[in-house]
């Protein structure tokens, strides 16, 4: 029961160490938006070769 205690007491510790940084810009705030803004275009043109792939319009052949 004491190490349960214990444990509860370092979570709420933890929690209280970072609560002020939830908020804080990132260091970093152009290169983070690039990154997420590259990673949300790729993932769409991977979505986007998928669909098409599976619909039959990427078959070489009809060229």
């Amino acid at each position: 029961f004491v190490g349960i205690q214990e444990r509860d007491v370092n979570e709420e510790s933890g929690w209280k160490l970072v609560h002020g940084d939830v908020f804080r810009p990132a260091r970093n705030l152009v290169l983070l938006s690039a990154l997420v803004g590259t990673g949300a275009q790729l993932a769409m043109l991977v979505l986007l070769v998928i669909v098409l792939a599976i619909i039959g319009m990427l078959y070489i052949g009809y060229a």
